[in-house]
């Protein structure tokens, strides 16, 4: 605390009045010299704030008793990740400030959690009159949803004009007596639970002290939990509870002590964050189409591992009204390697998945990623595809699943001018939506499919040939109703017949097959298919 103070317009010139004495049990405090502050605080992170360097945590307003000064602030915080702190117990978050007179501002501030329970920080405003010291204590009920059960920095924002609108100027601010508190516990004034039961099982990591509960549950359940018990410490405190309407939803339970001078509220969250149902399911496809990563109507591929050592992310396999999915939780990407088992996908035409998720998806992403090793030990060119709010199909719906099936040929090559698809040994997913679940990825040859699963198809269809245009090769699908004779010819634009693709018996079903037309012109090209004296007919592009 040895930096020399900075010089200021108006300051104040004097010291706030010192807090009561408390149990050393009862508090943690933060700045000031009347408790004993935790170790380890940096009051002056780089977060990009216009005061940063300019911190001064030894500031004299002329009493010889320091005060904390945050010069040319417009956002500033503490940083105390190495020693971070429970603070569920806790009732109040103490903060003395003090701002020029004339200042027109408001100060908002927050604790930031990385428990993982709850948001992580929600900024309450802290009132303040200009020009004399303001000694606020704030009820941690008012930081919403907030756990407290990892604290590990404080922020103050200032961002703002006092009717709430915004405004960046920098401005000094000045502080002291930082401390979260609670009152002494007595009998009398005890305002906490023994036991909160959720449909008469006690709610999992139930703490007397934490008030803040997530509960993650399948989406549209009709069925919303019920608190069925809720004791009280003191049997003479005053319980009030309040039940959930809904999924998603909220529910409560207040507690008056015995003595009406304390109160604790016990949050409980219902988020429909797990599928409710089923991922669709798949049609029938041949085998030798289909080339799955993991998917329960097909055979697997061996997969060396679901999430490689080198991504950031951690899965689970889980099931979803019995199918099986894998339930993501992404920190940056996951890598699904099977380089021991590469994949020749250059026949293939499509990618499908489905995948769910209960997050909020405006301005989120979903990408998509191929490796292809051509041959050596590690990735020489790519293959991708990005999901977004304006991609194709578009990344705008949550809570329901979602079906990716995306032509291949759209997908952007890397480090390559063309798609290359011939040595593929990993596939990487890259998001921001926090946790999905996936289910059905795998790469498949269009036409290899009946029209429902299990089922014959009940129509004659001619298909659109795939890839068109093309050159030299591409697939042409049909499915025909019962079996009979088939023929499929190609003809050009003179009528005269280039090729004969099948001449004879075929069963009922989608078939699927290729055209080569590398001893063929550029040009348009019509095929027909004729089944039991129906026939239909399509045309082509080949482009050389």
């Amino acid at each position: 605390m040895g930096m020399a103070s900075a010089s200021f317009a108006q300051a104040p010139v004097t010291n706030p009045p010192a807090p009561e004495d408390r149990a050393a049990e009862d508090v943690i405090s933060i700045y000031g010299a009347t408790y004993e502050n935790i170790s380890g605080i940096n009051y002056d992170p780089n977060w990009g704030q216009t005061g940063h360097g300019q911190v001064n945590p030894a500031f004299d307003p002329g009493t010889g008793q320091v005060i904390l000064a945050y010069p040319n602030f417009n956002y500033q915080g503490t940083d105390f990740a190495g020693n971070p702190f429970n603070a569920s117990a806790m009732e109040f978050l103490n903060v003395d400030i003090w701002v020029a007179e004339g200042t027109n501002r408001m100060v908002k501030v927050t604790p930031v959690d990385n428990s993982g329970n709850g948001p992580s920080e929600v900024l309450v405003e802290v009132p303040v009159t200009p020009g004399s010291w303001n000694s606020v204590s704030i009820p941690l009920e008012s930081f919403t949803g907030m756990s407290m059960q990892s604290v590990f920095q404080l922020k103050f924002d200032g961002q703002f004009n006092a009717d709430g609108s915004a405004n960046t100027t920098p401005f000094d601010i000045y502080l002291d007596n930082i401390f979260f508190w609670k009152m002494e516990t007595t009998s009398e004034n005890d305002a906490t639970l023994s036991d909160l039961q959720i449909d008469g099982e006690t709610i999992p990591g139930f703490d007397p002290d934490v008030r803040n509960y997530t509960l993650n549950l399948p989406a549209g359940s009709p069925d919303v939990p019920q608190i069925t018990l809720a004791t009280p410490t003191n049997e003479n405190a005053t319980v009030t509870i309040n039940q959930a309407s809904g999924i998603p939803g909220e529910a409560s339970v207040e507690v008056v002590s015995e003595n009406g001078e304390n109160e604790r509220v016990y949050t409980i969250t219902y988020i429909g964050s797990i599928p409710g149902e089923a991922p669709p399911l798949q049609p029938d496809r041949n085998p030798m189409d289909v080339i799955s990563i993991l998917s329960d109507a097909y055979t697997d591929i061996e997969v060396d591992t679901y999430s490689a050592e080198w991504d950031d992310s951690d899965f689970e396999f889980v099931t979803v009204a019995g199918a099986t999915t894998m339930r993501i939780d992404f920190g940056n990407f996951i890598g699904i390697d099977f380089q021991s088992n590469r994949q020749d996908m250059s026949d293939m035409t499509h990618f499908h998945m489905n995948f769910w998720t209960a997050n909020d998806t405006f301005d989120k992403s979903f990408n998509l990623k191929f490796s292809e090793w051509g041959g050596t030990d590690g990735e020489v060119s790519a293959f991708e595809y990005s999901l977004n709010n304006a991609s194709n199909p578009p990344l705008d719906e949550q809570g329901v699943w979602v079906t990716v099936d995306i032509p291949l040929s759209s997908w952007t090559p890397i480090n390559a001018p063309n798609v290359v698809r011939g040595d593929v040994a990993q596939f990487v997913i890259t998001s921001n939506l926090d946790v999905v679940y996936v289910a059905n990825m795998y790469v498949y040859r269009e036409g290899s499919v009946s029209t429902e699963p299990g089922e014959t198809p009940r129509k004659f269809e001619l298909g659109q040939n795939y890839p068109n245009p093309f050159n030299p090769t591409t697939n042409i699908s049909y499915s025909i109703p019962q079996s009979g004779d088939v023929t499929l010819e190609v003809f050009n634009v003179m009528g005269q017949r280039v090729a004969t693709l099948v001449n004879g018996v075929q069963s009922a079903g989608s078939h699927t097959t290729s055209f080569d037309a590398s001893n063929l012109s550029s040009g348009v090209y019509m095929y027909r298919l004729n089944f039991e004296g129906a026939s239909q007919t399509r045309q082509m592009l080949l482009v050389k």
